[in-house]
């Protein structure tokens, strides 16, 4: 088979979240095809979603350097400082519950991350803030804290300190993991020692609670 034919087979396996497998045939057309421009692009994009920063970073850069018009060159490019930069994460929501858990509630969360560095470490600062309508009182809670988060190859770790303006447990710690065995395979684990996921009546009685997943 031709290059340009393996070249797209391994850019389809990308885009249907096989990068494992995708990475494997990008690296046998460039056995074949060391100077395969396109192909050298799609390893690069490819090394950023198996974890490989560093190295996808410096292939990207190399090829911007010497083919910084082609078109698979750019797509690599437009990859490579998205997956480095900054990123502000924002979630909101609100609802009613009829009175069981509170009678309305609202809440937003926000993460605001470094960029990636080449070690693949990035600092991460992260605050949660809610309110509710009990009925005979409206409790606010705001938690915010501060962490570092690692990635390497199939390897991702997360760890955060915080600390919650209410609540019996005012200082927490939250740990997560994750392994990417392999395209089909990903285990995870986390713990939260002083989780927001409380009911607002149990929040506002003194209960404080951990989340393990």
């Amino acid at each position: 088979l031709n290059a340009a034919y393996r070249t797209g087979n391994a850019r389809t396996m990308r885009l249907r979240e096989r990068p494992h497998a995708a990475q494997a045939e990008f690296e046998e057309v460039l056995t074949d095809h060391p100077d395969a421009v396109d192909a050298r692009a799609g390893l690069a994009e490819t090394l950023f979603d198996n974890g490989q920063l560093g190295a996808a970073r410096q292939q990207v850069d190399a090829l911007a350097q010497s083919h910084p018009e082609h078109a698979a060159v750019r797509s690599a490019v437009r990859t490579r400082d998205t997956v480095m930069a900054p990123r502000l994460e924002i979630d909101a929501s609100a609802g009613r519950d009829g009175g069981t858990l509170a009678n309305r509630d609202a809440s937003i969360e926000a993460r605001l991350s470094s960029g990636w560095s080449d070690a693949g470490r990035r600092f991460f600062y992260h605050q949660w803030s809610g309110m509710a309508d009990l009925g005979a009182s409206e409790p606010r809670h705001t938690r915010a804290g501060v962490g570092l988060q690692w990635r390497r190859g199939p390897w991702g770790w997360s760890t955060e300190v915080h600390q919650s303006s209410s609540g019996p447990r005012r200082t927490g710690v939250a740990l997560a993991g994750q392994w990417r065995a392999s395209d089909s395979w990903l285990f995870g684990a986390r713990v939260d020692s002083n989780t927001v996921a409380l009911p607002w009546r149990a929040r506002e009685a003194g209960v404080a609670g951990r989340d393990t997943q």
